[in-house]
């Protein structure tokens, strides 16, 4: 964001949203996929806390991530979701280590 937008402080949720862009709720557990000399990174973040989530089938239990890029020196990654859990995997909390 700092090539784009500053180096100032900002609230990372309002840049996000007023980009049409999702904000991570809590990102954790992150880890890069061997032998991909460091351009596949995985990362869990954690969803909602109770079952009534309106985003389930897009992360609203919480997700695995995917960031990627073609060469080290580009200047765009690309971004999935890797794993949607389920509100019975999802409880458990652990589930980044699948």
């Amino acid at each position: 964001m700092t090539d784009l937008d500053g180096t100032t402080a900002f609230n990372a949720n309002a840049l996000a949203k007023a980009k049409n862009a999702t904000p991570f709720k809590r990102p954790e557990n992150g880890v890069f996929r061997p032998g991909t000399q460091f351009r596949e990174f995985f990362f869990d973040e954690t969803g909602d806390t109770n079952a009534t989530t309106t985003g389930a089938d897009h992360g609203g239990f919480g997700a695995v991530l995917k960031l990627w890029q073609s060469h080290p020196s580009a200047n765009a990654p690309n971004s999935s979701i890797w794993f949607v859990p389920n509100s019975c995997v999802s409880s458990s909390a652990r589930f980044a280590q699948l």
